[in-house]
């Protein structure tokens, strides 16, 4: 498989595609949401790559009615398509769906072949379950590695891996001038020359796309160098690094990855005599904290415990970098937390800590977690394997029994009418506690709105029973998730 000269056509100008073309450039890589498919197909390249699924408002519509409609649309102003890519998952529809109706355009003559682009692995085994594709499209370059695993899979498939920005940017172009390692091999080529032959060299499945906006950089683009095995070895122990160089040392890294609001706090406990390195305690960013790992094992210290969300490859890759770099093993635990036991855990910590349920804007300030956290986790997660660089444990979560207390019903007629309060009153001959979500409607963005169980944690909490001897009188979904979440009987009103 030989990767082609290519170029990312997002922000190119006329000047710079055509003089690209005529300098040797064999792939061009657009999209139904840059709107410049009818000068691309102007151009006449000799293969053409288009993505769809991504409106002109950039926002992601995997339907296959969308598909097919920008699919036939790009090939009205492109003359042809020879790659067509979803060009984005979009979170309301499934993955299957939309590449199902990749292949229909595929089969239909109506594109050449077809691929997914902006996906975590996790994403591309669900489409590759559904059939076989011809390409993926993620970023990859010289500052963001952590994809390589995806070029082996790639290769046995038989499939191109786009890498889209493979400089990391403007600012990373200018970081790749000043780049001492790239500088001595100035008898190569300048440091992007260099940058882009290295990474044809890593896999012959990947196909940098560096985007051009002048006629000399599209030209540059299209020079095709040619790196001694000196030159990549050094590139590789730079960019890649050696995970060898170090020998093997006692102790290990221990990473406890899990959904906010699973467990890994209560867990990391348990290592005693372990430097803990979590955002809750520390804050920052994981970056930050790997470089905080840095400086610990560098120092001997080689046991230490991380406790953070770690959902994807990226957030765990620098970790075991780093580790590997000091001799010292990773082991990866991951707490097998449902989301309905994250979302109680989560709201149970509030409760405990300030003794009531925060506003929106105070779970920010205090940073402490929001529903939309957890979801977000659960788009983003790439469930650890151990050819990651790890071993893998999975640790199921026991929630701790609750305290003995007395037993109750949580009533909560919908919607909150005072007459009910009132009758209710004058039937049972006293007043009992009232709890309300008053936030509006829409994505929850706060832990009392049903079916998350803020408000049976709140009443528990101020009024002393036990949820687990509770019931719960409602009707309705909600009211069935909000006993489940809440560990309460559900009675149908």
């Amino acid at each position: 498989m030989r990767s082609p000269l290519a170029l990312g056509c997002q922000h190119i100008t006329r000047e710079a595609l055509r003089a690209g073309l005529a300098a040797g450039i064999e792939l061009v890589d657009t999209a139904h949401a840059y709107g410049n498919e009818q000068m691309i197909g102007e151009a006449g390249a000799p293969f053409i790559v288009t993505k769809g699924g991504l409106g002109l408002d950039w926002v992601p519509d995997g339907r296959a009615k969308t598909l097919a409609d920008h699919a036939r649309r790009s090939r009205e102003l492109l003359g042809r398509v020879d790659l067509y890519l979803l060009h984005a998952v979009d979170p309301r529809t499934p993955i299957a769906t939309s590449v199902r109706a990749l292949a229909k355009l595929r089969d239909e003559g109506i594109v050449g072949a077809i691929g997914v682009s902006n996906v975590h692995r996790a994403q591309l085994d669900a489409a590759l379950a559904v059939t076989a594709l011809d390409a993926i499209e993620i970023e990859l370059g010289m500052s963001k590695l952590d994809a390589l695993h995806l070029a082996e899979l790639c290769e046995r498939r038989r499939m191109r891996l786009l890498a889209y920005r493979p400089f990391g940017g403007a600012a990373g172009v200018k970081k790749l001038a000043k780049d001492p390692l790239l500088n001595e091999l100035a008898g190569f080529g300048s440091p992007c020359e260099v940058s882009l032959a290295f990474l044809r060299a890593l896999s012959p499945a990947i196909v940098p796309l560096p985007g051009a906006t002048r006629v000399e950089t599209a030209e540059s683009c299209a020079r095709r160098v040619e790196l001694s095995a000196e030159a990549l070895a050094a590139l590789r122990t730079r960019f890649v690094g050696d995970p060898g160089s170090a020998p093997a040392r006692a102790g290990e890294v221990v990473m406890i990855a899990g959904i906010p609001g699973a467990g890994k706090s209560t867990l990391a406990e348990r290592f005693a005599g372990y430097t803990r390195l979590n955002r809750d305690e520390r804050g920052g960013t994981l970056k930050q904290l790997a470089a905080e790992l840095e400086t610990v094992l560098a120092r001997g210290d080689t046991r230490v415990v991380l406790d953070n969300t770690y959902a994807s490859r990226s957030s765990r890759a620098e970790v075991v970098r780093i580790a590997k770099r000091h001799g010292v093993a990773v082991r990866c635990i991951v707490m097998a937390t449902s989301l309905h036991d994250a979302q109680r855990n989560a709201a149970a910590r509030i409760v405990a800590r300030y003794g009531r349920l925060l506003e929106p804007t105070e779970l920010v300030r205090e940073q402490q977690v929001p529903p939309s956290a957890q979801f977000r986790f659960q788009r983003q997660l790439e469930p650890p394997q151990p050819d990651e660089g790890f071993t893998v444990e999975h640790v199921a979560f026991e929630r701790t029994p609750e305290r003995a207390g007395a037993r109750a019903a949580i009533v909560e007629p919908e919607p909150f009418d005072p007459a009910i309060d009132a009758a209710l009153h004058a039937e049972l001959g006293f007043a009992f506690p009232i709890a309300r979500c008053t936030h509006p409607p829409g994505p929850p963005v706060c832990w009392c709105r049903k079916p998350l169980p803020g408000l049976a944690l709140l009443l528990a909490h101020d009024h002393g029973f036990a949820l687990a001897t509770s019931i719960h009188v409602g009707r309705g979904a909600a009211d069935r998730g909000f006993a489940l979440r809440a560990g309460l009987t559900f009675v149908e009103a």
